[in-house]
Order: C-alpha cells, then sequence, then structure tokens
C-alpha cells in the first residue's frame, strides 16, 4: 500500500477521522477494514477511502467527508439494486 502524506490546503481541511471512528461510522471490522483495502485481498474495494498520514505518524487518518461520500454511494447502490 502506498502511504499518502495530507498537505493541509483547504480541499483537505474536513475533518480528520481516528480508525476507530471509521470503524464505527462504516459499522465494518479491522480485519473487514484491511481486506478493504488491500489490492490482493478477493474483499478488495477500490472505492474505499485511503487513509492519509501526517507528516511523520503512523497514524492513519480518514477524511470524514470521503467517508460518507463513500457510504452514500454504497447505499445509493444497493436502493438502486434494491436490496435496501
Amino acid at each position: 500500500m502506498t502511504v499518502e502524506h495530507l498537505m493541509l490546503r483547504p480541499e483537505h481541511c474536513d475533518r480528520l477521522m481516528r480508525k476507530s471512528e471509521m470503524l464505527e461510522i462504516a459499522q465494518i471490522s479491522k480485519s473487514t477494514l484491511h481486506a478493504k483495502l488491500d489490492p490482493r485481498s478477493p474483499y478488495h474495494d477500490p472505492s474505499i477511502p485511503r487513509p492519509r498520514y501526517l507528516e511523520r505518524s503512523r497514524i492513519p487518518l480518514w477524511s470524514k467527508r470521503e467517508v460518507d461520500e463513500w457510504l452514500s454511494k454504497l447505499f445509493d447502490h444497493e436502493r438502486a439494486a434494491g436490496s435496501v
């Protein structure tokens, strides 16, 4: 996986979440999250937001806006398929 360092520019200045909050909002487990992020996994999801890292930090952070958009698209897709 590549590491993306977050540059503090206006387009990135929405709220950042730690992994625990990301998991709570998405209602998935840590192992599911890691499987969705891993391109070698059969459960890989290329649409899931990638974590960002602040300079000199190993703590993954997710953009609240990106996570909300991702979940919204998932729900819209499920509604269109008639599964919700």
